[in-house]
């Protein structure tokens, strides 16, 4: 962002761009982020906001992201021992290691790093347990394989071919049995038409099944 402690719907784009490759991300996708994590609807997603909506994408992924602003904040105080509102980058290195990203050199990291920023280069991280499920930028590439009318929606059975696409090569158990639990994660979506979010979240539902 600008470093003013929030994003709107501008830097929202940004960020989702940035996992997808700068591939273009389908405004009623940026539209509904904003809904859901704009709690007190200023226009605005306040960094609470933005850690509760990353890390809660999904019910499968709460269970295995740190996902608690106060712990995260314990975390960065046992590791910030100059300067309680900074990491330096030997200290950035530590606190990445707790959260579980473990491939991590502190020349990636500038001078001092604030507890904004280290939780962003966390959960932007590919080794985040929000990637550990699927590829963003390759399951966005189905999507969009799929979405022939262009606007950035599915129908429930386009959809249902799109999942099956892309997790067919990813999984041992028969065409059937993934058909059955695919429709079933789409008729928990609860939508006329599955949008990315959508897919997302039906494409995560699956997998924790199968």
């Amino acid at each position: 962002g600008d470093r003013d402690g929030s994003l709107v719907k501008e830097e929202l784009r940004n960020v989702f761009s940035s996992y997808c490759s700068g591939k273009k991300i389908p405004e009623n996708f940026l539209d509904e982020r904003m809904r859901e994590a704009d709690k007190n609807q200023d226009g605005t997603i306040s960094f609470a906001e933005y850690v509760e909506m990353m890390c809660g994408i999904d019910s499968v992924i709460k269970e295995r992201a740190i996902d608690n602003i106060s712990q995260l904040k314990k975390i960065f105080g046992n590791c910030a021992h100059k300067n309680q509102t900074s990491l330096t980058p030997d200290e950035m290195v530590r606190f990445a290691n707790i959260c579980g990203l473990t491939d991590c050199d502190k020349a990636q990291f500038q001078e001092n790093t604030s507890f904004e920023e280290a939780v962003h280069f966390v959960i932007a991280s590919p080794s985040h347990p929000i990637h550990q499920f699927v590829d963003l930028n390759s399951l966005y590439e189905v999507f969009d394989q799929y979405d022939w009318k262009n606007c950035g929606e599915l129908d429930p059975n386009i959809a249902i071919q799109a999942v099956h696409t892309f997790l067919v090569n990813k999984s041992q158990v028969s065409t059937r049995h993934m058909m059955s639990v695919i429709r079933s994660a789409i008729n928990t979506w609860g939508h006329a038409t599955i949008n990315f979010y959508g897919f997302i979240h039906v494409v995560y539902n699956v997998q924790a099944i199968l």
